[in-house]
Order: C-alpha cells, then structure tokens, then sequence
C-alpha cells in the first residue's frame, strides 16, 4: 500500500507508530501502523518516517483488538482508524517522498524533534523521558513501571497534554504580561493566543488542546468586546465558550462525541466551571468576613486567609474534575480513584514547577545559554525526581483505586452514591455537574434511545428549575 504519514510519527527504542492515509479513496479512512524494530532504529534513510512522508508498505491489517477492559476498537474508531498494520522487516517500508504534508504541521513536527533534541541534551536521563511527557504528551521512553504509578495513582492526565497543561504555561504568560508589564488583558490575549496556536501545532492538535484553545479565543473574544463596551463584562461566560467549543468540534469531528478524551476534558472542565460558579461567591464572601473579624492585623493573619482560600479552591477544583470523570473513568476503564482528589492536590502544582523549570529550560537551550540551561536541567531533574516519589507512593495507598464493571448502568450506579455527598456542602452547581457527565458516559457507551436522552437532558433542565425557584 501506498500512503501519506499523517500523524506524528510516536518513535520508540523498538518502534514506530503512526497513521497512514492511504492514496486510495475507496478505503474507509486511515490506518494505524507499528513499525517493529527490536535491535534498534534502521540505519538506512528511507527508514526514518516523518510527518508528511509519501511511503510504501506491505503488511497483514487486522481489526484493533480490546485490552485490558479498554475499547481499543473504539478509540480508534473516534479517530477515523479502521484497521491495525504491523511491519517486521527492513523491507517491509520504504519513504517515497518527503514533505507531502501540510505546511504548518510539519514546522511543527521539525520543531518538536528539535525540543526534542535539547531535552536530551541537558535532562538527564530519566528526567529527559517523563519531561517529554509533561510538555509535549509523548510517553514513548517513559518506563513501563514509572507510567504505572501515574495511572494507579489517578494522575495519568499530566502525562497526556490537555488544557491543564496548556492553563499552567499561559497562566505564567498571562502573570507575566500583566502584572509584570501591565499590559490590557486584550492585549494580553491577543499575545497568548498565537502562543497557544504555536503550542499546539508543536504538540499536535489533541481534543483537549484544541478544547482549551477555543475557549482562550471565546474568552478573548468577549474581553475584548467588553473594553470596547459593545457587551457587559458579566456576559462572557467561560461555559457558552466551552459550550462553543464542543460544537466546534463535534461538527468538524461527530465522532468525537464518542471519544475518552473528548469526554474526560469536556465533563472534567464542566464539573470545574459549575462548581465554580456556585462556589466562588460564597467562597468570597467568607474571605471578606474573615479579613473584617481579623482586621489584617499582621501580615501573618493576611497569608494565613490567603492560604486557607487557595487551599479551598484547589479542594473544589479537585473535587469538582474527579466527581464528573469518575463515571467516564469507570465506564472506559473499569476503575475508580479513590485517593486522586488528594493526589491531585499534591501532583498537580509539581507538575506546574516542572512545567515552568523545561520551559525555561528550553527557551535557555534555544538562546545558546548553555551554562543556564545546564543548570536548569539539573534542578528539574532533581525536582522529576521527587515528583516520581511522590507519585509511587501514592499510587501504594491501599485502595488507591477500585475496580468495577466497564458497562454503563455500572457507571452511572457508580455516580448516583456520590450524589448526596456532593450535594450537602456544594448544592446544585456540583449537582448538575455529576448528573452531566453521568450523561455523557451513558451516552458514550451505549447510545441510548432517543426518548432515553430527552427524560435525562429532562431531569437536568428540572434540577435547574428548582434551584431559580428556591433563589
């Protein structure tokens, strides 16, 4: 078969992966490819796959195959891939062409094998392998055991690039543009938004990524109008920008609706934003009370207001994403993280200082200081050091995680306990959030009649209506 590599291209020590888009029109869209090579990258030229490269190939195709409790068949599907090719042979691939893809992406890809590059030359080694991970989503050199950890403990999402990832490098652009320079949030966003742009072309176009960006232009969009007073500022709400993004895509890509990453990001963004929405005026208003009965006497009942409400949003925050992916988690994954919200509140503001460290890192490598960057690389490879401890250990917590069925009804069971749990201290906001990504997990796994969804999407409008009322 002859094809175009339109993916990047995922290189392993033993393998290669990456999506072959064939010449031929009358196939139903793309190809998964793994390239096997056990003793080692081939030598030859016309070996070395790159994004856009024209190649030829004979293999045995085969339908993905289910693994452990997860649908592979499915995730590929939502990918536009039907079939799984394997190559064992040094004759198996030749590259025909080069430089057949688009233009933008394989700057991108050229970009990344760069990065790449300076990653490995001052990380050492095994920081250079998860740091890879943390920017870029690229897990291939991570150790089997380390990648463990990370999933038993329920933080396996930092090491897939979203728009946690994306939120943490623009939040220290944006403290940076603002507070540094003081520069008009326009004008803030309008200099973040070619940098998320950039981002994501290096890293590859993800659903969360792509989630993530469109709700910075939303968001962007309404900032702007509302310095220029066209629109009151209390009108830009950040879930119609979530709620625009998911159409976005879902009409570029319908298959998405059925997709685990679509639905993680979208129900873990949601849940943030609900619970958010409740909590933040409340939240407030005690901090006000709080500053009035202290007086901010000292500085040291100033930091300690401080600190108890960043430890409270980060609570919220946390708990608001685990409660509505658990249902998708469970229903995908057949698992349950029991001990993730607090993981979360320890993992999570680590990988922020590793995320900032390789940035820092790299924009050092690129500007030729090498003693910097040097140095840097030290101190993330001690700081990813502590990072995979703090990770093991808490991936040993007993119960650390639950295994249940991966069916449906199964998940949605697993939802329903926590409801009164979450509705007692967060009310309706978390509420409907719960209810929401139950929804999107039923929908998910079983795609349920249509009279089915309507007395679901029902129950959410009623639990809405109740809450105006008591209001």
């Amino acid at each position: 078969m002859t094809g175009l590599v339109a993916s990047y291209p995922i290189k392993r020590p033993d393998r290669t992966a990456f999506q072959l888009e064939l010449e031929e029109p009358a196939l139903p869209g793309r190809l998964q490819i793994f390239d096997y090579h056990p003793r080692g990258p081939y030598g030859s030229p016309t070996r070395e796959v790159r994004y856009g490269d024209v190649v030829e190939l004979t293999a045995r195709f085969e339908p993905p195959e289910a693994f452990e409790g997860f649908d592979y068949r499915r995730y590929l599907q939502a990918r536009g891939v039907w079939a799984v090719g394997r190559l064992w042979g040094a004759s198996d691939l030749r590259v025909l062409e080069r430089d057949r893809g688009h233009p933008l992406l394989q700057w991108g890809y050229a970009t990344r094998e760069k990065l790449f590059a300076q990653l490995d030359r001052y990380a050492p080694e095994p920081a250079s392998a998860l740091l890879k991970g943390l920017l870029f989503g690229e897990r291939a050199f991570l150790d089997e055991a380390v990648e463990r950890s990370f999933r038993d403990a329920g933080v396996m999402h930092v090491l897939a690039v979203s728009g946690l990832h994306l939120s943490l490098l623009l939040a220290l652009g944006w403290w940076a543009l603002r507070r540094g320079l003081g520069l008009s949030a326009t004008t803030a966003y309008g200099l973040l938004l070619p940098l998320a742009l950039l981002y994501l072309t290096i890293v590859g176009f993800k659903v969360s990524l792509t989630r993530a960006a469109l709700m910075l232009a939303f968001v962007a969009l309404g900032s702007v109008l509302a310095e220029r007073g066209l629109i009151l500022r209390r009108w830009v709400d950040p879930l119609q920008g979530l709620s625009a993004a998911a159409l976005i895509i879902l009409v570029l890509t319908p298959q998405a609706l059925f997709d685990v990453s679509f639905q993680l990001s979208f129900a873990a963004t949601a849940g943030i934003l609900i619970a958010l929405s409740w909590a933040r005026p409340r939240l407030q208003a005690v901090s006000a009370q709080l500053r009035e009965r202290s007086g901010w006497a000292s500085g040291r009942a100033r930091a300690a207001a401080w600190a108890t409400e960043k430890l409270l949003y980060a609570l919220l925050i946390s708990a608001a994403a685990q409660l509505a992916t658990a249902p998708v988690l469970a229903a995908h994954f057949g698992r349950v993280y029991v001990v993730a919200m607090l993981a979360n509140l320890i993992i999570v503001p680590m990988v922020a200082v590793a995320l900032w460290l390789g940035l820092l890192l790299l924009v050092a490598a690129l500007l030729g200081l090498a003693p910097l960057a040097a140095l840097v690389g030290a101190l993330e490879g001690a700081w990813l050091s502590g990072l995979t401890g703090a990770v093991a250990l808490l991936a040993r917590v007993p119960g650390a995680y639950v295994s249940v069925s991966s069916g449906a009804s199964q998940a949605a069971w697993v939802a329903l306990p926590l409801v009164p749990l979450v509705a007692l201290p967060l009310g309706e906001g978390a509420l409907r959030a719960l209810h929401l990504a139950a929804i999107s997990s039923l929908i998910s796994r079983t795609k349920r009649s249509a009279f089915s969804l309507k007395r679901s999407i029902a129950r959410l409008a009623t639990l809405r209506g109740r809450s105006s009322r008591r209001l």
